[in-house]
């Protein structure tokens, strides 16, 4: 295994690195990242993020952009990537650590998660940062599956380290996200109050295993409470459509700006904690209010429609939206020229890849290595090409700015298309369209009730 030693000295090349992923990450990829609690971090001394795993990288870049450059964290990531020598030193570089499970690496693999804990001990004692996620795994879905006990043991060690002479924080975040899979969706770190284990290094010296459940279960309900947790996994698709439905209705209720997203985060807490408790008092309306929902769902499917569209009048905006969309062609053409090759190389890699939850992070990916290669060749050819330096800068200038452009360009299409769709739907008088909209009704009125 290769020398982690002085893994959290920075680095020139590091830094410049940084900055520059932090820029597409921000500004390039993510239409809107927010961090909601910066404030509470720990200013001069070491501390171990703990973090909900919802995604791939993008989990991981969150946290490294919500921390910032300066106390910039060690990660510790599955052990199997760390495989291949010239990937693990690339890892090394990007400040990560492997630690191994059994499926990984077998029981007699899993020793060498001493050194790893070891050196993540030294780092906590000397004052920096180490992140991981406790569930040791990404999921599809918007909740909080169990905790392994790798970061507990950690924290542990670290305290042993110094004899048990200081406490240690624990910061606990959480992400959300608009959208899983698209750039120019919008994303959200949420930050909890930091809290520190000495109260529990007594127990730790005679129960360690106590302790070490003692912490997990702690960690786990300060991360529940700041993310959307639906626990609820039989009707999981019904209540992640229900608040689609009612978001925007309970934002304007309760007077919230509906344009700002961390405001998502809230809306939709608040629906399934209502939604719980309707389950728990009301158990047969409940039951009816999934099923519809769940009829709902299915009848969307089958007219390939999304929520939305029943939200928007059957003529008010359309023309106007057609008239956009010729005056919007040209440029999309020219923004889905510049950016052909690494679209057609991002959806090759995509589509040998079953875990749909990692196509982000291998379009973020490549956003940050292959699309600034393909820029600079298109600016070369430019320049070879008109013989004018000038020409060629103003070209590049525009190149990132088409790769955002062709992006929302898709996202307005796909709306048009659904606009579209609905309006020779209703023109044909679809019995299913009217269902579908009869029944939305029904559940919107029988979710009011409930909120209320």
């Amino acid at each position: 295994m290769i020398d982690f030693d002085n893994v959290n000295r920075h680095k020139s090349g590091y830094n410049v690195f940084y900055r520059y992923t932090q820029w597409v990450h921000n500004t390039i990829f993510y239409k809107s990242f927010y961090v909601i609690g910066k404030e509470k971090l720990p200013k001069d001394e070491g501390y171990l993020v703990v973090c909900n795993h919802q995604d791939g990288l993008c989990d991981a870049l969150g946290i490294l952009y919500a921390v910032g450059l300066k106390h910039s964290p060690v990660f510790i990531a599955r052990g199997d990537i760390f495989k291949k020598d010239g990937l693990a030193k690339v890892l090394r570089f990007l400040r990560i650590m492997p630690a191994f499970r059994v499926r990984d690496a077998g029981y007699e693999g899993l020793g060498l998660n001493d050194a790893i804990f070891e050196q993540s001990a030294r780092i906590l004692n000397e004052g920096d940062v180490v992140a991981l996620f406790p569930e040791a795994g990404h999921q599809h879905g918007r909740f909080l599956a169990r905790f392994r006990k790798g970061f507990a043991r950690i924290a542990f060690r670290a305290a042993e380290k110094n004899q048990f002479s200081k406490p240690l924080k624990i910061v606990p975040m959480a992400h959300h996200y608009s959208n899983y899979f698209s750039a120019q969706s919008q994303m959200m770190m949420t930050i909890g109050d930091p809290f520190d284990i000495s109260d529990l290094y007594e127990l730790y010296k005679t129960d360690p295993n106590r302790a070490i459940t003692e912490l997990n279960d702690r960690a786990h309900e300060r991360i529940k409470s700041l993310m959307l947790d639906i626990s609820d996994s039989e009707h999981y698709d019904e209540y992640e459509l229900l608040c689609t439905m009612w978001r925007m209705p309970f934002k304007k209720r309760n007077g919230m700006n509906p344009f700002y997203f961390p405001n998502e985060l809230v809306a939709d807490k608040a629906i399934v904690s209502s939604l719980d408790r309707f389950k728990e008092q009301c158990p047969e309306t409940f039951q009816v209010l999934m099923d519809k929902t769940h009829q709902y769902g299915s009848q969307l499917k089958s007219l390939k429609l999304r929520d939305w569209i029943f939200t928007r009048k059957f003529m008010g905006g359309f023309l106007g939206l057609w008239l956009y969309i010729l005056l919007l062609i040209p440029f999309a053409l020219y923004s889905l020229i510049c950016n052909l090759v690494p679209l057609i190389v991002t959806n090759i890699l995509t589509g040998k890849i079953k875990d749909r939850m990692l196509h982000a992070s291998v379009r973020i990916g490549l956003s940050i290595f292959l699309l600034p290669i393909w820029y600079l060749i298109l600016f070369a050819v430019c320049w070879i090409c008109v013989k004018k330096f000038w020409i060629a800068l103003v070209f590049l200038l525009t190149l990132y700015p088409s790769f955002v452009l062709y992006v929302r360009s898709k996202i307005f299409f796909k709306k048009l298309y659904n606009r579209t769709r609905r309006f020779f739907l209703k023109l044909s008088k679809n019995r299913l369209l009217d269902q579908a909209e009869q029944t939305r009704k029904e559940i919107m009125a029988m979710i009011d009730t409930v909120l209320k």
